[in-house]
């Protein structure tokens, strides 16, 4: 049998615990239908997403990826309301073949985002297209199956600033420096062009021994950015390349619909990469990052027959980040191991209702250092340095989640989703110049329709 869905839902996202290139208030209204269907041996899926956000409260940010690993990027002090239009289509097949499998994948989506009524019109135009394949063979009578991957992501960014009757003044970050800034009087233009293009491919394995299913991998990655203004012939391109390796391994056992299942990950991924700036490439390597991720994590489910289910989550995350700007001759290097626990139970209401309510809590302890944002200019701490100190400051992040379902007799199902996470600063015995403060909440209400 396929399956179809109907989703909408909003998203409301405010507070003072942020980083300075984030939105003081985010708020998301997003509607989508997915669903797959089965043909003999093979079978399709595909889904169509459109999302309305609107950024409020002092959005300096012009770049969609304020906090990447690359240094290059951009800010303004206009700080004016934005609104994006975002619209995302995706498909994919897989076919059998003997004891071949073979699958692809395509998605693409394209986001609009501009100022409403304002004397400092901005605005961001982009489009993002990916792919990917993958072919696997079935080996020792089934039991052994042996695969590989490959994918390929593409994306062009544009944007720009105009300015009316009113000034406002542009600041290019480029690592740890200071930034620079340039002052727009009143009918001056700004604008970046943005081109990234990355690809990875890996192997995998999957096997089955006493009712147990093992899986590993292992995957190569890279990315190039370019980033250049937008109305130039041979303009100078800041550039960032990046590289990155994954290994994991996973385990699986019982019947997802069964009396108990559960599965286990470990996974582990490290991404270096490396920046040169426009006009100083004879220097080389300006700037330089290496970030990895140890990531482990079990997830148990139980069923009763009497219409009683529950779950449990527990994940540590090992995350190092080492940052370098040669030009600035500052580093940072952050570590910490990040514990999370979430749990939930639901309960069947009769024949055609359930109900689930669900919890967790999740901790980030850094350590380690970052420049010191008082040996700095203006620019760098109003920009850089908070950021910084977002991230070396310790938090705690909260959540709880309410599912209601119903579901008739032919198979259809409504379900009410609310839930709310709420990250807040914890006590610390160092108190970080330009240091967050507050909280920050999220709010995710959805219904979704499923047959």
């Amino acid at each position: 049998e396929g399956y179809t869905e109907f989703r909408g839902g909003v998203r409301d996202e405010s507070g003072a615990y942020r980083r300075p290139l984030d939105a003081g208030r985010v708020r998301s209204l997003v509607a989508s239908a997915h669903g797959w269907s089965p043909l003999g041996p093979s079978g399709v899926a595909g889904g169509v997403t459109v999302e309305r956000t609107t950024l409020e409260e002092g959005v300096p940010a012009n770049l969609g990826e304020a906090y990447a690993m690359s240094p290059h990027l951009f800010a303004d002090s206009s700080g004016t309301d934005l609104g994006r239009t975002l619209a995302r289509l995706e498909g994919a097949g897989g076919w059998m073949l003997g004891d071949w499998g073979l699958g692809l994948a395509l998605g693409h989506e394209s986001w609009d985002t501009r100022t409403d009524v304002t004397q400092v019109p901005r605005s961001q135009r982009a489009s993002r297209s990916g792919a990917a394949v993958g072919a696997t063979r079935a080996l020792a009578s089934g039991r052994l199956m042996v695969g590989g991957q490959a994918r390929w992501l593409s994306q062009v960014q544009a944007m720009s600033i105009n300015t009316r009757q009113a000034e406002t003044t542009v600041y290019m970050l480029e690592g740890y420096g200071e930034p620079v800034a340039t002052r727009l009087v009143a009918r001056q233009g700004y604008s970046r062009r943005v081109e990234r293009e990355g690809g990875a491919a890996g192997v995998s394995a999957q096997i089955e021994a006493a009712g147990v299913r093992w899986i590993a991998f292992a995957e190569a990655s890279k990315l190039a950015e370019r980033q250049s203004e937008q109305f130039s012939n041979n303009p100078p391109t800041d550039r960032w390349d990046a590289r990155g390796r994954a290994l994991g391994v996973a385990a699986s056992g019982g019947a997802p619909d069964g009396p108990s299942h559960f599965v286990a990950r470990l996974t582990w991924a490290r991404v270096t990469g490396e920046a040169a700036r426009a006009g100083l490439e004879e220097e080389g390597t300006l700037f330089g990052a290496t970030e990895s991720v140890l990531d482990g994590a079990l997830d148990v489910r139980l069923r009763t027959a009497r219409g009683w289910q529950g779950g449990a989550h527990l994940s540590l995350v090992r995350d190092d980040r080492d940052r370098r700007d040669r030009l600035a001759r500052v580093r940072s290097s952050l570590k910490s191991w990040r514990p999370a626990l979430a749990v939930e139970g639901a309960r069947d209401l009769g024949e055609t209702l359930a109900l689930g309510v669900g919890g967790g809590v999740a901790w980030h302890p850094p350590e380690g250092g970052i420049p010191d944002p008082r040996s700095q200019g203006n620019g760098y701490r109003t920009w850089i340095g908070p950021g910084l100190s977002y991230e070396a400051t310790p938090s705690r992040t909260t959540s709880g989640v309410v599912t209601l379902r119903w579901r008739s007799a032919r198979g259809e199902s409504v379900a009410f989703e609310a839930r709310y996470d709420r990250a807040t600063v914890r006590g610390s015995d160092v108190t970080l110049p330009l240091a967050p403060a507050g909280s920050r909440g999220v709010w995710n209400v959805a219904v979704r329709w499923a047959w």
